[in-house]
């Protein structure tokens, strides 16, 4: 009996051998940018292609992993590439593109595998195999030393002094130096470029006559011109640089020229009146800005207000609008902020921005125009009476306040719309010129508003109560920002 069970142990070892050539590989390193990375399932070879667990290293690629249980699906994303994979079937797709796999994804103790050339290499990064070492080497793709950008200059000024504040990441400090006739701060930042290019501004300030910025070969200058001897007083942060600029003036504070009967006309930065210490300073008035995109994010509704509500047939809430809004501009924002992209939600929360429906609405059209923004983007869906209604729409207004922007709210929208409706499947029902929106017509800037989907809709409603539906969603309108971030001057 002990024979015949070795027997039987023996042939089931010599068919799985041969069923499938796989390779136990516990020896086998995986490394990312020469740094060694640990997984939890070890690689392992088949049909000579190593298969690596999914999440172990491309979210190292800043590719975002999502696993489609019901499906037996791997969807990897970049903002430049969407590649899907299904387990035991060697059928993947490229950006809808359908490419035969040597060997096709499979699952060991509960981690999905696969091959780790094939995603790598469509990400844009490079592998190589060392055999020597047994190790598989990913590499990203060479880049130039990046510059660093200037990104936003301000100036303000008050009834005391004058300040500029130099935006700029990871900043370090400048050069800076000094010139009279006239009196002059000069900064010089090495191997910096500036946001939007060469410039100059007259300023109306008692402190400062003018500031200028220009790229020169490997750094930028910014110089700081004042109209008599200054005082330069400089503070830095993590990301900016902030000079602020004070001239000695007369006790009357160069008002000498306007008689004593002009005082009730007098401009409102004249302080002379016996209590203005007791007023509050008035906002400091922006004179000058070099703009590095902004974009603000507004989920619509919240709070008291739901929005619409997408019903069952008996009569149980499946979705609020309000939900589903905030759920995919927090996508969105994700996507967007991992491009490096400076967004600034209007919520984050499920709240309301005012007690009544218009102090709603003219609060995110506030939070845009205090923060200057490039872009508005507003999230929204849709409903009707009659179910059947279903699709995508976008909104946008180009008003006067917008023309300076470089690019449309119309060219905004169509950006978002085709990426948008072909994430979802979903009707294109068009583009529509909507200024008496009050979010539309009231921003300053490029905006739209999206009606994603049919909360009144079963079908539309399948794919907002679906996690992947609502990452791809945000994923499309990501992409359709950036693409309109791009065309900007």
């Amino acid at each position: 009996m002990n024979k015949i069970k070795l027997i039987l142990c023996f042939i089931f070892i010599s068919l799985s051998t041969f069923l499938l050539p796989v390779h136990a590989a516990d020896d086998i390193k995986l490394y990312f940018d020469d740094s060694l990375i640990k997984t939890d399932v070890s690689p392992i070879i088949i049909n000579d292609r190593t298969m690596v667990p999914v999440r172990s290293i491309f979210e190292k690629m800043n590719a975002e992993v999502t696993w489609i249980n019901s499906k037996k699906q791997v969807i990897i994303k970049s903002l430049s590439k969407r590649i899907v994979l299904n387990v035991d079937k060697t059928r993947a797709y490229v950006d809808d593109k359908a490419i035969e796999l040597d060997t096709a994804p499979v699952i060991v103790n509960d981690r999905t595998l696969i091959p780790v050339r094939f995603v790598s290499e469509n990400l844009g990064y490079d592998v190589e195999w060392n055999n020597k070492e047994r190790a598989v080497h990913i590499n990203s793709p060479y880049k130039e030393p990046e510059e660093l950008v200037i990104k936003r200059i301000n100036a303000t000024k008050s009834s005391r002094n004058s300040k500029v504040t130099i935006f700029i990441d990871n900043i370090e400090k400048p050069s800076i130096s000094y010139a009279s006739n006239p009196q002059r701060f000069i900064a010089d930042f090495e191997n910096t470029v500036i946001s939007g290019g060469d410039s100059k501004k007259t300023l109306n300030s008692d402190d400062i006559t003018e500031v200028r910025y220009a790229e020169h070969d490997d750094y930028s200058r910014v110089v700081i011109e004042s109209p008599a001897d200054a005082e330069y007083t400089v503070s830095y942060s993590s990301n900016s640089m902030t000079i602020i600029v004070e001239c000695e003036h007369s006790e009357d504070d160069t008002h000498d020229d306007k008689p004593e009967s002009d005082n009730k006309d007098k401009d409102d930065n004249d302080t002379s009146s016996s209590d203005a210490e007791d007023e509050p300073e008035t906002d400091p008035d922006v004179i000058v800005k070099v703009d590095r995109p902004l974009v603000v994010i507004d989920a619509g509704h919240g709070g008291w207000d739901s929005g619409a509500v997408g019903y069952d047939d008996d009569g149980e809430v499946v979705v609020r609008e309000c939900d589903a809004n905030l759920a995919i501009a927090l996508r969105v924002q994700h996507y967007l902020v991992k491009n490096n992209v400076d967004v600034i939600m209007t919520r984050q929360t499920n709240k309301a921005l005012g007690t009544t429906e218009m102090e709603d609405l003219l609060s995110r059209c506030k939070i845009a125009n205090d923060a200057d923004a490039t872009l508005f983007v507003s999230i929204h869906n849709n409903s009707f009476t009659e179910p059947t209604a279903t699709g995508t729409e976008i909104l946008y207004a180009d008003t006067d306040s917008k023309i300076n922007y470089g690019v449309t709210s119309k060219t905004m929208a169509q950006n978002i719309i085709t990426p948008l409706v072909k994430a979802t499947g979903l009707q294109n029902r068009g583009l529509h010129d909507s200024p008496k929106m009050v979010v539309l017509g009231r921003t300053e800037m490029p905006s739209v508003l999206i009606e994603c989907a049919f909360v009144s809709n079963p079908s539309d409603r399948e794919i907002l109560t679906d996690d992947s539906e609502i990452d791809d969603m945000g994923y499309a309108i990501a992409e359709g920002i950036i693409k309109t971030i791009n065309q900007l001057p």
